[in-house]
């Protein structure tokens, strides 16, 4: 059953799939887990708080994504995922612009960012923390 997302649209458990990179009967197990459904950014701080990196799509040691390998995500699904990192960064910041659940987010961010092609890295809207954190530059 869809439900309202943060920008007042629906959102799937499909689309919700998508972004997250899973699949859908994945999303639904998740849900009976306590996972919220209704809005990407608080399902992916749940995940950042709830589930073991290590054995999610994102943690493995190879790189893999889960896509084959010279296949690129449709148009859609990369919309959803530059929506999903920009939601990931916002949860990691606290109202003041100050890391809040950064460790946690990290590795997360991290994947999705990988599973964008270079020209839609561009599009993507992150605080300079953020960045400075992924590129691992120190301001000071």
């Amino acid at each position: 059953m869809g439900a309202v997302n943060g920008s007042g649209g629906r959102l799937t458990q499909t689309a919700l799939a998508a972004a997250l990179g899973v699949s859908k009967s994945r999303v639904t197990a998740l849900k009976r887990m306590g996972m919220p459904t209704h809005n990407l950014a608080l399902a992916t701080a749940w995940r950042a708080r709830t589930l073991d990196p290590a054995r999610t799509k994102e943690g493995r040691a190879d790189g893999n994504t889960g896509l084959a390998f010279g296949v690129r995500p449709r148009a859609e699904a990369i919309a959803a995922l530059v929506e999903l990192a920009e939601g990931i960064a916002e949860v990691m910041m606290d109202d003041a612009g100050r890391p809040h659940i950064f460790a946690e987010g990290l590795p997360h961010l991290r994947a999705v960012l990988r599973k964008l092609p270079a020209d839609a890295l561009a599009r993507v809207r992150l605080p300079l923390r953020c960045w400075d954190a992924l590129t691992g530059f120190d301001r000071q």
